[in-house]
């Protein structure tokens, strides 16, 4: 499995993506998979990037303990469980991210609305595919990549 590392590119297509305040995804990524998360504050507040970043990744991985994960092989019915964005985060051949985020005005009568977008190469999520290999850690690093030990991830 591929250690994500952040990609300025990716951050700065998920930042201009995120600045039209979205309500979908994103179209013709071109093998670039995306995450993205809604929140709205019932109190007018400056939120900090950092924390609904936080927030939006806690909340997509917790999708495998919230509608569980039956088997490492992503076919629809797993699919349709609704891990996705945890599966594209855990995606052993995904190797890149960039987020961005941005608070959105006029969209919502409860509150502050921000959108979460989160860009991620190569993209994941393809049905039939493993999400990531079994086996001994790091016993699958591709060539040129080294393991590092102290995250057992592939650098």
């Amino acid at each position: 499995m591929l250690k994500l590392n952040w990609n300025a590119t990716l951050e700065s297509s998920s930042q201009l993506f995120s600045s039209g305040c979205p309500a979908g995804h994103s179209k013709n990524r071109n093998n670039i998979g995306e995450n993205m998360y809604w929140w709205t504050s019932p109190v007018i507040t400056e939120t900090d990037s950092d924390s609904l970043g936080n927030r939006s990744s806690n909340l997509w991985e917790s999708e495998f303990q919230r509608y569980g994960w039956t088997e490492n092989k992503l076919s629809q019915d797993v699919f349709n469980t609704g891990i996705g964005h945890a599966s594209q985060m855990s995606w052993a051949r995904t190797s890149s991210i960039g987020c961005g985020v941005s608070k959105c005005t006029g969209g919502s009568i409860e509150g502050t609305e921000y959108v979460v977008v989160c860009q991620y190469y190569p993209a994941g999520n393809y049905i039939g595919l493993n999400i990531y290999e079994s086996g001994e850690t790091c016993s699958a690093c591709p060539n040129g990549k080294k393991c590092e030990s102290s995250t057992g991830l592939c650098i």
